[in-house]
């Protein structure tokens, strides 16, 4: 799984197609962060371009493990 944070320096100025390629590439999300901020940059971002790209792949097996929150609803709060 990816999360993609990004402003509308970026979103504005690539399309989403473009940034769908960068996401999906076999770079590291460091890489696919550099490449988004380039690609903003080269399509003339009028303003600052932010982006956050979080992999979240390799703690997949820890997020499974994690406890998971009960509601008890018979229980005033």
């Amino acid at each position: 799984m990816q999360i993609l944070l990004c402003t509308d320096g970026l979103h504005d100025v690539v399309s989403g197609e473009d940034i769908q390629k960068i996401m999906l590439s076999a770079q590291p999300a460091e890489g696919r962060c550099r490449s988004l901020l380039a690609a903003a940059i080269e399509a003339g971002a009028p303003d600052n371009v932010t982006c956050v790209v979080l992999d979240l792949a390799h703690y997949r097996n820890e997020m499974l493990a994690l406890p998971r929150a009960v509601h008890d609803s018979s229980k005033p709060q």
